[in-house]
């Protein structure tokens, strides 16, 4: 008995780190001191704060700036200074959107029957929960979760916007979230260029 609650408890948590969504996202990029592009960050208060969302059978988790190294804000800004640098010299510059978030099918097994299926197994009953919470971690290892990342803001009066989205099973890491921020931000890059370039 001994032995096979070591194994579950060693397979509990090998499925618990194979599910589920990063707690936080460091983007690990190189700031830049003497940026000297302003950037305003017009952004409604509830982006910035991360905070989970659950609509019927969906998670939705928001990442804000309490779980983002860099904050959004920082993040446009430096790519905005690698990228176009003195093409924003005097320019007005605003950010109104940066969402980030994670849609998260909540996987749901029947109690009555898993209840039913340990009836006809000694001591069945007894495991019943536990079998339920494996099955649960097991269905989220193969769900397949969205990440979604919308930038929206203006230089001068034009507007930009890009809204990207990325699907992967399993745990949804850092990185992958780090991809779809990156994707993102090369689109409102060129989007901004462009326009600059018709003024």
């Amino acid at each position: 008995m001994k032995t096979l609650k070591f194994y579950s408890a060693i397979l509990l948590i090998n499925l618990l780190s194979g599910c589920g969504t990063t707690g936080s996202v460091n983007s690990n990029f190189t700031k830049v001191t003497n940026n000297n592009i302003y950037l305003e960050d017009l952004r409604r208060p509830e982006q910035k704060l991360s905070r989970t969302v659950v609509l019927n059978d969906v998670k939705e988790i928001y990442f804000g700036d309490d779980n983002l190294k860099p904050t959004s804000s920082e993040l446009l800004k430096n790519a905005l200074y690698e990228k176009l640098g003195s093409k924003l010299n005097d320019k007005k510059i605003s950010l109104t959107d940066f969402i980030i978030n994670v849609n998260e099918p909540i996987s749901k097994v029947d109690s009555g029957d898993v209840q039913t299926a340990a009836a006809g197994v000694p001591n069945g009953y007894a495991a019943a929960p536990l079998a339920e919470l494996f099955i649960n971690l097991i269905e989220n290892t193969r769900s397949e979760k969205i990440v979604n990342v919308q930038v929206t803001g203006k230089v001068n009066d034009k507007v930009f916007s890009s809204t990207s989205s990325e699907k992967f099973k399993g745990r949804v890491t850092e990185s992958n979230i780090n991809q779809v921020i990156n994707t993102t931000l090369a689109n409102v890059i060129k989007q901004i260029d462009s326009n600059l370039n018709v003024e």
